[in-house]
Order: structure tokens, then C-alpha cells, then sequence
């Protein structure tokens, strides 16, 4: 059996951990400063600094255990906390750094300047599993895959993602039975956003608070891009972030005013009637993140705009509630937009995601086939951190090879079960079916719900490839001055949807000339 040491290590910039591990035997090594572990061989010990946050690192280190284990090696594990830590090490260049692999929550953990291309690894063949034949390049999702592109050289890819993350509206079932009943989703069940704000009607009148939110952070952005990506669909982002608009003769037009998009005030009006009505926990604009936590699973707030490591950070405190990933409900804007009725976009939504006859729908505008075209698309859109994950290896790593056939193994099937098994059913990005895993059917229904919006995610992302996008055109600017969460619910100076709307629009047509300037 494998031992493990862990060690304390006071270092420079910030107390980190020393987790050392070899193939029958004790390894050893003396900090989270980089300095050399393992048994000074670097040919034969994988130095890896990882970032040991919400999704914690026991998968990474059952990985390279598992890595190491039938290839002679030793790994030794760098437990950090700020993504700083990791840029300030890699970037001090190879006397100070000896680091072969760097798990960051960041899209850009140093200049590349400091980094292998890793170009090789996603153009490699898988072997076997459920990606056999493909490249690993083929498995991720065009728009992540784009993102991952290093801006100022074509063809060149620094960073691969470690996680799938999902990102969006959990549900507190314990707590909503409680309130309303075992069979509540029968009654209220979100399929639309119209229906969604039924169900926090339902729940305010039940005594029990809809939401709960911290002044301070901006976790409701995964609703509401969720909800701005779904009006625009695959096209309409991509339009948008090209700064592509259409005038009146349908002909395509690049400005400014592609920010006059109803998506975004539709999106808005959505978060107005949520936090501008009473559908927030009273305390919501003055408490910090980890009591909204708190106040969530503790069953005080039925609902909560969070990533996938919730149950992973939360559950040993809070073991018997019932927590959920919920399906964004549709943006009910989108069936107004399509000419039909709530009601048949909430039929359209049953028919896709498979619990419903095929409705006979059409309008004057769109066709059957159309509409469902277009409501299938709107329904795989998820916000998600994915580029934000990414594993970098240094110019100088002593182990490169090493390195990078450990990537290969990560996004193997025996990879990716090491680690949705030891995440407790989350997943990568590279295609692995966790529904044929045997450790299934054992999982939560956190893991399964969160899985049924994995499986065909389109994720909406930050980093997006867009030449506009680069230049810093985004969305909901106005919640730089404050989480639009509080904007429309604070008790002073109180934004309304069409104020976030009128503010992104100064706020683009007076940099628009600096946006231009940034246009590669």
C-alpha cells in the first residue's frame, strides 16, 4: 500500500501544503515553496502545484497515484489557494520553480512565454473508450476547444481544462417539500421562467424565502447569461460577440449597437422580478458568501445560483438535505419571441427533454420543425468555469514527457472514472458517458441532475474566441458597479432591468473606439 506524507510548510506566499507519494514507499520532500521533493530525481518524481479550492485535489492525487503506480514514478503535490501563488512561482523563472504540471482556476496562470505548448497532447489519439479513434481535441466542445487558442499565436494551446464545470440553479429539496409538499414539481414545475416565478410566489407565501444572495459576490451571473445565451441561441452568440447586428433590410451590421439586444433586457427583467420583489432572504444584501451557504443548506433559501462543487464543499457539514441541480428554466421571452404561448414553450421544453408527445406547434414567423430546433439549442446552454480550469506545464519542467502523457491519462476512461469517483459523479470535458460508469446508479441525485445538464452542455464561457469578445466586449456591464442581484434589489439607488439595459449601452458607444483598439 502507497503511503502518503502531508506536511504544514510555512512558505513566502501563502501557507500551502506538501502532499508526497512513491510507488512502495514513504516520499519526501520539504515545501509548497518549490523546492525539490520526492527523492531529488527528476527524471523519476512529477512535481505538480494545484490550485485546492471547491473542487478540492484527492482526485488529482488518486490519479497520479494511479498514474505512477505502473511506471516507476514518484509525484509530489503543491496544494496552493490564490492562482497569484502560481503565476509569481512559474514566472520566477526555473531556479525558483520546479514545477512539471499546474492545475490553476485561471485562464491564464502565466505568460506563455513560461509555457509548454501542449498542442501535441490535444492532438493526440485516444486509444480506447468511448473517445476511441478520436483526437482529444475532437471531445471538447467547440466553443471551450476555440477559447483555448493562445490569442497572440494561432495554432498554439497552452492549457488544457481539468473540469466540466457546471454552473446554475440548485435547489434545496428538502426544504421545498417542506413547504409545499413531496409532489411540488407536479405543480411547479420550471420549465419556463414564468413558471419559475410561480414557484417563488408559491414558496414566499409558504414562509419560506426563493433565494438567498451575498452583496459582495456575482453567483447569479450563471442565471442570467444562462438565460441571455438561450434568447440568442449558438448563432446569436456567436453574432453577438463579433459585434454583429442586423438593420432593418436583415442586413448584417458590426457596432455598438449589437448591445441592444433583447436578451439582455429580457434576462434582466427576469433577475428585476426576482430580487426587486420580495423573492430574496431579507438578509441578502447584508450578509457575506459563507452564510449564504449556510442559510441555503441549512434549508432557510429554497433556491441558489452556485457551481457543481457546492456538495462537495458543503455536504460533510450539511449530509441530510437533499440539494439538486435544477434545468435553467426556459427564458419565457424566447416563446414571445417565436410566436407562441408560454404554455407551448413549456410543451416544447417537456417534448425535448424527452417527457412529453411531440407537440403540434407552429407561428406565423417559424415552422414546427424550427421551433423545436430552436428550443433544443436554448435548452443545452449552461454557464460554466470550464476555461477557467485549465492545467499548465512550465517551459522548464525537468519532466515534460512525463507531464504530458500524465494529460493523456486524464482524459483516458480510466482518468475520467478516477475522477468523477472520487468527486462524487462530476465530470471533465472530454466526452466520458458517466451513465455507463458502474458507480451510477450509487450516485446522488445532485451527481445525476447535475449529469443530465453535463451530457449535451453548451457551455457559456468567458474566454470566448470572438474577435470582439477579446476586446472586451461582454454583456451586463452595469454590474460593475455592483451584482445585479443587488442592483435591482437594494433599498437605495435601485437599478430596474431597462437601467442595466440603458447602461451597457453608454457604456459601449462611449469605448467603443477602445474596444476597436484592442481588435486583433
Amino acid at each position: 500500500m502507497k503511503k502518503i506524507t502531508k506536511m504544514a510548510m510555512a512558505v513566502t506566499l501563502a501557507a500551502s501544503m506538501l502532499i508526497t507519494a512513491a510507488c512502495g514507499q514513504t516520499g519526501e520532500g520539504t515545501g509548497g515553496n518549490g523546492i525539490a521533493g520526492g527523492d531529488g530525481n527528476a527524471e523519476k518524481t512529477i512535481h505538480v502545484a494545484a490550485i485546492n479550492k471547491g473542487y478540492g485535489i484527492d482526485w488529482l492525487e488518486k490519479m497520479l497515484e494511479e498514474f505512477c503506480s505502473s511506471r516507476d514514478l514518484k509525484y509530489v503535490i503543491y496544494p496552493v489557494y490564490t492562482d497569484g501563488e502560481l503565476t509569481q512561482k512559474i514566472e520566477a523563472g526555473e531556479e525558483v520553480c520546479n514545477y512539471d504540471l499546474v492545475f490553476a482556476g485561471t485562464d491564464e496562470v502565466a505568460d506563455s512565454k513560461y509555457l509548454l505548448d501542449l498542442s501535441d497532447v490535444l492532438a493526440s489519439v485516444i486509444e480506447a473508450g468511448d473517445g476511441a479513434g478520436m483526437k482529444i481535441s475532437d471531445c471538447i466542445d467547440d466553443t471551450v476547444y476555440a477559447a483555448l487558442e493562445d490569442s497572440n499565436e494561432e495554432g498554439k494551446y497552452y492549457r488544457m481544462p481539468w473540469t466540466g464545470g457546471i454552473n446554475g440553479l440548485l435547489f434545496n429539496n428538502t426544504a421545498i417539500q417542506k413547504a409545499l409538499g413531496n409532489d411540488w414539481q407536479s405543480t411547479y414545475p420550471c420549465r419556463t421562467t414564468d413558471e419559475l416565478l410561480d414557484l417563488c410566489e408559491a414558496l414566499k407565501k409558504a414562509g419560506l424565502a426563493p433565494f438567498v444572495h451575498a452583496a459582495a459576490t456575482n453567483y447569479y451571473s450563471y442565471l442570467y447569461e444562462g438565460w441571455f445565451a438561450q434568447y440568442n441561441g449558438t448563432k446569436g452568440m456567436s453574432d453577438y460577440f463579433n459585434a454583429v447586428y442586423y438593420d432593418f433590410m436583415g442586413e448584417p451590421v458590426v457596432g455598438y449597437d449589437v448591445v441592444r439586444n433583447a436578451g439582455v433586457l429580457e434576462s434582466a427583467k427576469i433577475m428585476e422580478s426576482i430580487f426587486a420583489n420580495g423573492y430574496s432572504h431579507e438578509k441578502s444584501n447584508s450578509i457575506d458568501w459563507e452564510v449564504t451557504q449556510t442559510y441555503f443548506m441549512s434549508g432557510q433559501a429554497a433556491m441558489f445560483s452556485n457551481g457543481d462543487w457546492n456538495n462537495l464543499e458543503m455536504m460533510k457539514q450539511f449530509p441530510d438535505n437533499d440539494i439538486r441541480f435544477m434545468k435553467l428554466p426556459m427564458i419565457s421571452a424566447l416563446g414571445t419571441k417565436l410566436g407562441i404561448t408560454d404554455e407551448e414553450l413549456a410543451s416544447v421544453v417537456d417534448y425535448v427533454d424527452g417527457k412529453g408527445d411531440n407537440p403540434s406547434i407552429s407561428s406565423g414567423d417559424y415552422t414546427e420543425t424550427e421551433i423545436f430546433d430552436i428550443v433544443s439549442d436554448a435548452r443545452a446552454w449552461v454557464a460554466s468555469y470550464v476555461d477557467m480550469h485549465n492545467v499548465f506545464v512550465p517551459e522548464y519542467s525537468k519532466n515534460a514527457e512525463n507531464a504530458k502523457e500524465f494529460l493523456r491519462f486524464m482524459v483516458s476512461d480510466e482518468g475520467q472514472h478516477i475522477f468523477s469517483e472520487t468527486t462524487k459523479g462530476l465530470t471533465m470535458c472530454y466526452g466520458y458517458d458517466l451513465s455507463k460508469d458502474a458507480i451510477y446508479n450509487d450516485l446522488s441525485d445532485f451527481a445525476k441532475t447535475r449529469w443530465e445538464l453535463a451530457r449535451n452542455a453548451k457551455f457559456y464561457i468567458a474566454s470566448r474566441a470572438e474577435a470582439y469578445s477579446k476586446a472586451g466586449l461582454a454583456p451586463f456591464q452595469a454590474r460593475t458597479k455592483a451584482p445585479l442581484e443587488v442592483l435591482l434589489s437594494r433599498d437605495g439607488d435601485r437599478y430596474t432591468a431597462q437601467m442595466v439595459y440603458d447602461y451597457d449601452y453608454d457604456y459601449y458607444k462611449n469605448n467603443w473606439s477602445l474596444i476597436q483598439s484592442k481588435l486583433k
